[in-house]
């Protein structure tokens, strides 16, 4: 539906572009209308620069032309002594350029603009340093895209890993504005990209979450003319969907796992640090409940590993056996242990009788010592520790035991049924 309404758009932009140089062209004649073809190729205009264009490339229009072309409805004031078109203006008079006069003509404005903004736009300051940087890249777009592509891509990479988003925006939004050679030349994830980027800015985390998908769903990272661009988003939309965060819990996230601190992701948004303990507060909260609606099916894993492992062989301990239970009432683990022999042929005996214990049916026996304790620990440090000899004589047997007092601990405690394994 968004693409759809893009298109319906864009198709409405083209129309009032045409009739606005159509009836530039009717009011002011061919002449003009070229010299307006050629304003469109820099990215900003000033009276200086579109006089050089007019003396360098459209002499036979009038002086005047220079006037009539910025003051008409093509143009709009963006600063002092600064215009620019509308984009849709400026890419139906740079399809005409190319039609009427060739990319060569391209080419010759391309240099020319490089030589202007080298020679005019030399100060320090960091605005005219933006500008120039803006035309040079229009220029390039126009008749080097691949260089256009490269330093567009570096400098986002750049400005994003220094968190400057003023300059993240001013980039995206530059590369949106050319858009068409850029698309042309093959760079159209790049638009993307810049689309992606100014979505988050903005604080539109759906957005951006699209158009990221579209680069990175099948990909690590996008590779622009040689610059690897990687994915912003991309990190975090797992968590975004398994734990169901917002908008602003997304937002935060994904600054926070960019390792911004509460102060720098608080300036970001434009929020407070207290809000942003409160969004990562609820996130941590979204994350206990997560795990522990899954934990049951973790357990119930762990299980299945124990009954596995539980059908491997073990010998019998050669100094017998426990029988361990529960007494609730006095709030003790208890554990019998019964003496064994076992005999050449492997089979146990009673060391009392002499007989042979039978594995099936129920045996009467008389345990040779009862431990108790109220955790497994303390069992185990009596059984194992202070008893001697000690009654367990396999490493298994010892290590079974240790597993079976827990259980019995664990159900003593939270007052569940407990059978020995």
């Amino acid at each position: 539906m968004a693409n759809v309404t893009a298109d319906i758009n864009q198709t409405r932009a083209m129309r009032i572009a045409q009739r606005r140089v159509e009836g530039f062209a009717q009011q002011f004649g061919e002449a003009h209308r070229n010299l307006a073809r050629h304003a469109a190729f820099p990215l900003v205009l000033t009276p200086d620069l579109l006089y050089q264009i007019w003396a360098n490339f459209i002499p036979e229009a009038p002086w005047t032309a220079v006037a009539h072309v910025l003051l008409s409805r093509l143009c709009r004031q963006v600063g002092y002594e600064m215009y620019e078109m509308d984009i849709s203006d400026r890419n139906l008079l740079l399809r005409e350029l190319k039609e009427e006069f060739g990319q060569e003509r391209f080419d010759e404005l391309g240099e020319f603009l490089l030589d202007y903004v080298a020679q005019r736009l030399t100060d320090d300051d960091s605005d005219v340093q933006d500008l120039r940087e803006a035309q040079e890249w229009t220029a390039l777009a126009y008749t080097k895209p691949d260089e256009a592509a490269r330093g567009l891509a570096k400098a986002l990479r750049q400005k994003f890993k220094l968190r400057d988003m003023d300059d993240v925006l001013r980039l995206a939004s530059l590369a949106e504005t050319l858009a068409k050679p850029l698309c042309e030349a093959g760079f159209a994830p790049l638009l993307t990209y810049s689309y992606g980027i100014k979505s988050f800015i903005f604080d539109n985390i759906e957005d951006a979450k699209l158009e990221f998908k579209k680069i990175f769903e099948q990909r690590e990272n996008l590779e622009v003319a040689e610059v690897n661009l990687d994915p912003l988003f991309v990190d975090i939309q797992a968590d975004v969907e398994k734990y169901g965060l917002t908008t602003r819990e997304a937002a935060v996230w994904l600054f926070y796992r960019n390792k911004y601190t509460y102060n720098e992701i608080a300036k970001e948004l434009l929020i407070t640090p207290n809000s942003v303990k409160k969004h990562m507060k609820n996130i941590y909260a979204k994350q206990k409940i997560y795990h522990e609606q899954i934990s049951p099916t973790f357990s119930e894993k762990l299980t299945e590993i124990d009954e596995k492992l539980s059908q491997r062989h073990i010998s019998l301990d050669p100094n017998g056996y426990f029988i361990i239970y529960l007494d609730r009432l006095v709030g003790l683990i208890y554990a019998k242990h019964f003496m064994n022999v076992i005999d050449k042929q492997s089979l146990v005996i009673d060391p009392k009788t002499g007989k042979i214990i039978i594995g099936q049916g129920k045996v009467e026996r008389t345990q040779t010592t009862i431990f108790s304790g109220r955790t497994a620990k303390e069992l185990c440090v009596k059984i194992f520790e202070q008893t001697q000899p000690c009654p367990v004589t396999q490493l298994d047997h010892a290590a079974y035991l240790g597993r079976e007092f827990l259980r019995a601990e664990l159900a003593l405690v939270n007052k569940q049924e407990y059978v020995q394994s």
